[in-house]
This record gives C-alpha cells, sequence and structure tokens, in this order.
C-alpha cells in the first residue's frame, strides 16, 4: 500500500512539474520560431548600434576578463575614456559574464537577445498568471505579445536597454504577490528585496532610462490601484478628507517597498554607480540635456499608423516601433469592454493612454515642462515610453483572451462581442484614416530626419482586411459553437502569431547576415597594424599604436562587391547582403567604434550616453569652425577637410582616413583632392611633404584660380623656378627642363625672385607627379602627409606628428577651461614647444633644454616612461586627464596635471628619471564597498527571513507532535 502511495504521489507530481514547463517551453519554441536564423544557424544581427557600439565594448570587456583584467581605462577612443565608468557596457551585469567567457562575442550578443526576450515573456506569464489570474493559455499569449511584440524585438540593436527591458514584467509579477491592506510584515520585506534584486539588474544592465521609466510606471501603477481600488476603504467615512487620508495612506504604503527597494539596489549597485556618476561629473551631460535634446526622438503623431499596426515593405525609425497585430489590439477592446469595471483593467488602461501620451515628447506640452526636471532632462528618446504601451496592451490583450474563453458560452457575450467589434473596427478605420490624413499635416508638423511620413502602402492595408475578416468569422464561429469554442480561440492565437511573424521579417533579427560582418580583417585594419614602432602586432607591443582620424563617410563603392555577390547571392537575402556591405564599409573606415574591436587608437569615437569628456567637447570645437560642438563625437560628421597640421599634430594623430569620392580624374590623371591649400600673396609657401624616388618630367595640378610660380629641387642639386602652363579649365601643368627625381616642391603665389609676378591668391586643390615618356603618374599631397595605403579608402601618415609623450620647457597655467583653450587658439602657440596647465598654481616655466622621453611599458591603466633632461621640464602624455590617473617620479607621488584642454601631464625635474602614470579611481573603490555593504544587507534580511521560517516550521512541528502524543 505504502508502495502505491508513493507511486501516484510521485506521477501526481510529475504531471505537475509538467503542467508547469509546458508554457515555458511553448514561449521558448515560439521564441526559437522567430528567431530561427539567430538561433539555428551562424548568422548575426551586423547592423546599427549592435555592430558599432556593442560589439567592441563586448569584445573588449570578453578580452580583458579572459586576461584576468578588470579594464578599468579605455584608450582607444576619444584619446581615452573611462570604461567601466560606462555603465552601457555592462561589465557587472551578472548575465554577460558567461556568454563572454563562452561564446565568441557576436554569437554572445545573439545569446543574450534570445535570452532577454525569453525572460521578457516568461515574466509577463507569471505576471499574467498572479496578477490577472489568467489560465495558461491567456498568459501565454501576453508572454509572447510583449516578449516578441514590435517594441521589444524593435531595440535588438539596444542591447542594453532590451536587457533592462525585460525584466519589467517581472516588476508587475512580484508586485501582485503583496497585499499592501494585509500588512504582512514578511510579504514586505520579500516584496522589497525582489523588487531591490530586479532595479539592481536593470541599473547594471546599462540603460539607466529604462530603470526610471520603470520607477515611474510602478509608482503610477501602485497609485492607480490605490485610487481605484476601494474593497479595503474603511466603507463609512463620510466626508472627504477621511476618504483622501485613507487613499493617501494606502498609497504611501504601497510606495514603501519601492522606494526602499532603489534605495537598496543604488546600493547594490553602486560598484557601478559611483563611478558612472563621476563619469557623468566629467562629461558634457553634467548639467542635464538641453531642452531641445530631451525631446529629440518624440514619436510623432503623423507616424502613429505605422507605429502602432504591422506594416509590410514600409520601415519606420526602430524607436517608433511598437507594432502588434489587429488581433491583438482587438482582444484589448474586448478585454475593456468585457472586464473594465475591474480596477486592474482600468489601471491597465489609464498606464496606456499615460504611455502614449508621454511617448509623444515634443507634440506634448506637459512634456516640454516635464524635460526641465531632474530625471526627466538626463534622458532623451521620449518615444520610449512606448515600452509601457507594450506591456499593458499585452496584458490587457491576455485578459480579453481569457474573457472569450470566460465568457463564451454566457448570455451577455454576444451583445459584448458585437459592442467589441463595432468599436474596434472604427478604432481600425480611424487608424488607417489617419495613415492618409498625416501626410496632409506634415509641412506644419516638425518632422526630423528619421521620420518619413508615408500612406500606408497596398500591401499593408490588404493584409490588415485579411486580419480582420479573419478576426470576424472566428468570432462567428465562436458564437455559433457550442463544443469547439476552443478549436476557434486556439485559431485566434495563430492568427495574432502569424501576423506579428509575418510583420517583423524585416527586423534586424529576422534578417541577420554572415558572421565574416565581423570575423575578416579588412586592409585598412591590416596596414595600421604594420606600424613603424613594432614589427610585431600590436596585441605584443610594448609602444601604443598610434592614433588615427576617420574623415570617411560611407557613402564609397566596394571594390569587391562583384565578388560579394556572388558568393552570397544564394545564402543571404538582399537586405542581409546589404547589411554585410555597410559593415564591411565601416570596416575600411573604422568607423567608431570599431577602433576598440581592432585595437587601433582613434582621435574620435560615438556615445549616445554619458561620453564623450566635456574637456575633449571643448578641445576639439578647436577644429571646428563658428563655435561649433559634437554632442556625442562623430567628428567625422562636423569636418570637411583635414585639420590644421597642429591640431593634428596636437592630438598625436599619425593616421587620417579618407575616401575617394570627391576625387577626380582629369586628362588620364588622377588627383587627390583631400589635402586642398589655399596660397595667398602674403602667406607662405606650400610644400609636398613627400617625394617618392620617381623620375618625372613634369608636374600637373588643379587649381581654382590661375597658380603662381613653382619651385622644385633636384636629387642633383638642381633648382628650377617654373611657371604654369593653362591646359584646360583648372588644369595646369608645370614642365621640367629634364626629366628629374624631385627632393623638395614649393609653390608660390608670387616668384620668390621676380614679386611683380605675384598672383592673386589660389586654391591648390590636387597635384599630379607625371612622366609623359611612358604615361605613367604619381599623385602628391601637400603638406606634412604621406599616402600609405590606397583601396576603397586612402590612409595617409603625418610626417611631423607629436610623440605620444614629449617634455616641454616652456609651460603657462590657466585657471580655467575656456582660458587654456583661448591661449591655445593663438596662432603663436606650438604644441610642440609649449603647453597650457590646468591649475589655480601659478607654475609657468619659461626656458630653453633638451629632453628626451621614452614609453616603457603601455598598458590601459599603467604606463611606464623613461626621461632624461638637462632642465627640469613639463613631461606631457598626451592622453586624457581623468580624476584616478595617479603619478610617481622614481617611486614618489606627485601631481598630475590637465594639459592642453585635455591631456595629462607631471613636471620632472633635471636627470633622469622613470615617470609612472597609474589609474586607480577611488570612485570604483568606494563603490566595492557601498556594493558589498548592499549585498551583506540583502543577503542578511534574506537569510534572517529563511531563518525565521525554519523556526515557525520547527516550533509548528513541536506544537505538531506534542498534540498527537497528548
Amino acid at each position: 500500500m505504502k508502495g502505491e502511495k508513493y507511486q501516484t504521489q510521485r506521477k501526481s507530481g510529475i504531471n505537475s512539474l509538467l503542467r508547469k514547463l509546458t508554457p515555458v517551453a511553448a514561449i521558448a519554441i515560439v521564441i526559437v520560431i522567430f528567431f530561427n536564423k539567430l538561433v539555428i544557424s551562424k548568422l548575426v544581427i551586423a547592423r546599427g548600434d549592435i555592430f558599432l557600439y556593442f560589439f567592441p565594448y563586448w569584445r573588449t570587456a570578453a578580452q580583458a576578463l579572459r586576461s584576468g583584467r578588470l579594464p578599468l581605462w579605455n584608450p582607444d577612443l576619444f584619446m581615452g575614456v573611462p570604461f567601466l565608468a560606462n555603465s552601457q557596457a555592462g561589465l557587472f551585469y551578472p548575465l554577460n559574464w558567461p556568454l563572454w567567457f563562452l561564446l565568441p562575442t557576436h554569437y554572445a550578443l545573439n545569446a543574450t537577445l534570445f535570452l532577454h526576450v525569453f525572460i521578457a515573456a516568461i515574466g509577463t506569464y507569471l505576471a499574467g498568471r498572479c496578477c490577472f489570474s489568467l489560465g495558461r493559455g491567456a498568459a501565454v499569449f501576453s508572454g509572447l505579445m510583449f516578449g516578441l511584440g514590435g517594441y521589444l524585438v524593435a531595440q535588438v540593436e539596444h542591447v542594453n536597454q532590451i536587457q533592462g527591458m525585460a525584466w519589467l514584467p517581472w516588476f508587475l509579477f512580484v508586485i501582485c504577490r503583496w497585499q499592501p491592506a494585509t500588512n504582512q510584515r514578511k510579504d514586505f520585506v520579500k516584496l522589497t528585496l525582489a523588487l531591490s534584486l530586479l532595479f539592481s539588474l536593470q541599473l547594471l544592465s546599462g540603460h539607466t532610462q529604462t530603470f526610471f521609466i520603470t520607477a515611474i510606471g510602478l509608482v503610477l501603477w501602485l497609485s492607480l490601484q490605490s485610487l481605484l481600488d476601494r474593497t479595503d476603504l474603511v466603507a463609512d467615512y463620510q466626508d472627504r478628507t477621511s476618504r483622501w487620508g485613507s487613499v493617501i495612506r494606502k498609497i504611501t504604503l504601497a510606495l514603501l517597498p519601492v522606494l526602499i527597494g532603489v534605495l537598496l539596489a543604488i546600493l547594490i549597485s553602486g560598484i557601478q554607480l559611483l563611478p558612472t556618476l563621476e563619469l557623468t561629473g566629467q562629461s558634457s551631460r553634467q548639467q542635464g540635456l538641453p531642452v531641445n535634446e530631451v525631446l529629440s526622438f518624440s514619436l510623432n503623431p503623423l507616424v502613429l499608423t505605422k507605429s502602432l499596426l504591422p506594416s509590410y515593405e514600409q520601415s519606420l525609425f526602430s524607436e517608433y516601433i511598437a507594432l502588434l497585430p489587429l488581433t491583438t489590439l482587438f482582444l484589448v477592446v474586448i478585454a475593456i469592454i468585457f472586464k473594465g469595471k475591474q480596477h486592474k483593467v482600468r489601471s491597465l488602461l489609464i498606464l496606456l493612454l499615460i504611455s502614449l501620451v508621454l511617448a509623444f515628447g515634443l507634440f506634448n506640452p506637459i512634456y516640454h515642462l516635464l524635460a526641465r526636471l531632474p530625471g526627466f532632462n538626463l534622458f532623451r528618446a521620449p518615444a520610449r515610453w512606448l515600452i509601457l504601451y507594450a506591456l499593458t496592451a499585452a496584458m490587457l490583450a491576455g485578459i480579453g483572451f481569457q474573457a472569450i474563453r470566460d465568457e463564451s458560452r454566457t448570455e451577455e457575450f454576444s451583445r459584448f462581442l458585437r459592442l467589441s467589434l463595432v468599436v474596434s473596427l472604427f478604432l481600425f478605420i480611424l487608424l488607417i484614416l489617419w495613415g492618409y490624413f498625416g501626410q496632409y499635416l506634415a509641412p506644419i508638423f516638425p518632422i526630423g530626419a528619421e521620420v518619413t511620413v508615408e500612406t500606408p502602402n497596398v500591401e499593408s492595408v490588404l493584409v490588415w482586411v485579411l486580419e480582420l475578416l479573419l478576426i470576424v468569422m472566428l468570432m462567428i464561429a465562436i458564437l455559433r459553437s457550442r463544443n469547439r469554442t476552443n478549436i476557434f480561440i486556439f485559431g485566434l492565437f495563430v492568427l495574432a502569431l502569424t501576423s506579428l511573424f509575418g510583420a517583423t521579417r524585416s527586423f534586424s533579427y529576422a534578417d541577420p547576415t554572415t558572421p565574416e560582418a565581423y570575423d575578416d580583417i579588412r586592409p585598412p585594419v591590416a596596414r595600421l597594424w604594420v606600424t613603424d614602432d613594432c614589427d610585431d602586432a600590436p596585441s605584443n607591443c610594448p609602444l601604443p599604436p598610434a592614433r588615427f582620424l576617420s574623415l570617411s563617410d560611407i557613402f564609397f563603392d566596394v571594390g569587391d562587391q562583384p565578388d560579394i555577390d556572388t558568393i552570397y547571392a544564394d545564402q543571404l537575402s538582399g537586405s542581409a547582403q546589404y547589411d554585410y556591405t555597410i559593415a564591411i564599409k565601416q570596416k575600411e573606415i573604422i568607423g567608431p567604434n570599431l577602433a576598440m574591436a581592432y585595437d587601433v587608437p582613434s582621435v574620435d569615437g560615438f556615445d549616445g550616453g554619458v561620453l564623450p569628456l566635456e574637456t575633449y567637447t571643448q578641445l576639439t570645437s578647436l577644429l571646428l569652425t563658428d563655435g561649433q560642438q559634437t554632442t556625442d563625437g562623430r567628428l567625422r560628421e562636423h569636418l570637411s577637410q583635414i585639420p590644421d597640421e597642429s591640431l593634428m599634430d596636437l592630438f598625436n594623430a599619425r593616421y587620417v582616413i579618407t575616401d575617394k569620392v570627391g576625387d577626380v580624374w582629369r586628362n588620364e590623371l588622377f588627383f587627390d583632392l583631400e589635402h586642398k591649400q589655399t596660397i595667398t600673396a602674403a602667406g607662405e609657401a606650400v610644400s609636398i611633404g613627400y617625394l617618392p624616388p620617381y623620375e618625372a618630367t613634369e608636374i600637373w595640378i588643379l587649381s581654382e584660380g590661375k597658380p603662381g610660380s613653382l619651385e622644385i629641387q633636384t636629387t642633383n642639386n638642381l633648382q628650377w623656378i617654373l611657371q604654369p602652363e593653362e591646359v584646360e579649365s583648372e588644369l595646369y601643368r608645370y614642365m621640367f627642363p629634364n626629366p628629374a627625381e624631385l627632393t623638395s616642391v614649393r609653390f608660390f603665389s608670387c616668384d620668390p625672385i621676380e614679386e611683380s609676378t605675384c598672383q592673386e591668391s589660389y586654391l591648390l586643390k590636387g597635384t599630379v607627379l607625371a612622366d609623359n615618356r611612358d604615361e605613367t603618374f604619381y599623385p602628391l599631397v601637400a603638406g606634412n602627409y604621406r599616402l600609405i595605403h590606397s583601396g576603397d579608402v586612402k590612409i595617409y601618415e603625418n610626417l611631423d606628428v607629436q610623440p605620444r609623450v614629449f617634455v616641454v620647457h616652456d609651460w603657462h597655467s590657466r585657471s580655467t577651461l575656456e582660458s587654456s583653450l583661448d591661449f591655445m587658439r593663438s596662432p603663436t602657440f606650438d604644441p610642440a614647444l609649449s603647453a597650457v596647465v590646468l591649475t589655480d598654481s601659478n607654475i609657468s616655466q619659461e626656458s630653453i633644454g633638451e629632453s628626451v622621453a621614452k614609453i616603457v611599458s603601455y598598458q590601459p591603466e599603467r604606463i611606464l616612461i623613461e626621461v632624461e633632461g638637462d632642465k627640469s621640464g613639463l613631461l606631457v602624455l598626451t592622453d586624457a586627464y581623468y580624476p584616478g590617473w595617479e603619478a610617481t617620479i622614481d617611486g614618489e607621488t606627485t601631481e598630475v596635471f590637465p594639459t592642453n584642454g585635455l591631456f595629462r601631464s607631471v613636471i620632472v625635474p633635471a636627470g633622469a628619471h622613470e615617470v609612472e602614470f597609474f589609474f586607480e579611481p577611488s570612485s570604483l573603490h568606494i563603490g566595492l564597498i557601498f556594493s558589498g555593504l548592499g549585498i551583506l544587507i540583502w543577503l542578511s534580511v534574506a537569510g534572517g527571513l529563511v531563518y525565521l521560517d525554519r523556526i515557525r516550521e520547527q516550533i509548528k512541528k513541536s506544537k505538531t507532535q506534542s498534540t498527537v502524543v497528548n
């Protein structure tokens, strides 16, 4: 008998486990179907921020951790910035570490996207089961509509954002398990611990805006619940003051665990938050964003139709996509009509409407006021409030799904269903007509470059009509059916998933490309790896690789495009091939932030968060005109030509990358137009910095305006002064008396001997050295540059670049960054000979001396330099200054000064010395203490709860045994 009882209990336990796991398995299977190309094949997403931003950060983090180093500093972007302090890297997000250690970076990105869509769907499923008493089918439906709905999966290129958003429904799940009115301390503590853990995950994922939206959403939800749910208020309150006092106490009690959970989460996340806060104080966003930036990327009402309804063959900016199938939106209407009297349904509806209103941002007058408030003023893209719309709509759809199952056999079902169909049809027609009407309002609405107002295409309208017809047919079948209702309800499930599957096939996760987009090394990267300073690869070189500045856009054609088309024609879709081509172009120009991925440091970078540093933004304003400043880096978007050579020297920019889009062929000669020079009568001559060992017979130039004289010197010490011969419009040539190999070429506006031949100023656009004997030629570039690579793009070497570290004996102190920059704007400022130090002390010195500095060891967080000089000097390291950088001279601590606007320096006495710079930010150490304290508190409280539960169990067991004995 005991054996039979055990077998029965065992079988019952297995069945119970299977019932619990079946919905989880169903969710996983559907997500695999939607993500089939990422899960089953070796394809990857190589588009947008996931390729240009997260891949470099994840690769750098993974390499550092695998080598046993915590990456504190990033020397490859913006001439040096903190790495760990940039929370978007997600360095302490616990789910990142296993992926970094186990998978190549591009597959780790695939895995985290799939994992967090699954987490989002499961959290929504649990919230539906617990909070709204949904059946398994309805809860699975809600989970899939949120996890695979348009808003979440449209953000897959923003890895940290989707990681943070995935935890949003879990907040609803844990809150619904706690009833404030019961006032049970144990449940209160459990809820606080759960909320603190979820908030910590969001903070550590690195998308603080998601944390902020979640916190505001929870406050709104709990407040609405307290206002709308009057079941636990004292019924005999007669005066309004007493009623409102009760409501306020209820809201306060409900919000208390949220407040404590946020505070504990901030403590737990201190190891990330304190360095990030320190970085925020040093960044260009330290005072918050301007109102116009806060309001940027607001949901434009004119694209509401494309935003909310599934579109086919029509693209929309990813921030604005919140599409759900018409079936799902119909179920939302069902929920409101069938269950609208329930306070939770009303709360969901109000929260849905609030999220839409907030998402309008710029087009919502209230948001203009919110944009000036702390918290709101830190983030742009109000459209991201759509995440609350996505969750509430998915929840309401699940409630509507459940309502059909529960009410389909009731007498009122037919009347409510007809009303739902009429209301749904009216809303759909209104929304569709708005899509056509919006084009007439476009001229009066402010429309950003990312918005295209267009009418719905025929394909979308036909699919909408078909889906509406199928919805009506299924509803009629449910009304008439008595025994097969579940089949038609399941038909709604399948119809919604089919519509969602078709509408998201153009999303980046559904149309990935080849992994060669990441794995292949393009020639420009390989060329920069071959440095003159080290024979080994950069990873084995004790010296830092030289910096580059990329000025190219991606408008050029890839030379091996025909081969690419041939290879992948049968393997990839047209859009996937396009993504691969764009990835190749980005690698050719080493676009931001790919410099990190290939260990070649860049002057520039890209970030949409707390970078770049304010000092970087101010210093690079020297490159721009009319007081312009970059917001997120991306200097190439603001520069029309190569900057002045002295500034390139200042930035330690040894290489410049440009394309050939502006270059031209004239008279069968190729003219490189990247180094235009204006030559004036009052100005100095313009020289050619690099001349090849090539015997020529003439020099051809493209000139805007008639050119002046040309002075050349040959290898056999001949000097000629030549006059131009006009060949055709803007094309001139200088004929040599004899074929010669040149050592010097200088362009004048005046004849250096006969000033009477002086011409007006002219623009030297391009120069070619040619040999008319064999019709060969060699393009030349003006200034101290040498062309070292010519393929899809060109790479020039700055022949006069300042070394990464050097000593000056003439320096001046200034008390503000503005006055430092004013000093550097002076035409007499030479970064090779003098420097300006930012300090309140007067430490200026003007002297002449000779010193030599050499980097012995260069690592991101530690740099060793040997210096020898006959006089004291200022050792300048052209890496960014930042709090936490310290230095020693021969083991003795010395002060590090901000220098030349951005860089760092120390004063070194005469003689031979060893200088060491090392990065040890105090914010990290303090943050570690805070995190340790927070984790200790969390574990102590959780452990205390477990201990008390055991004590209660023992007491209960003892009482039971005593009762049995008695």
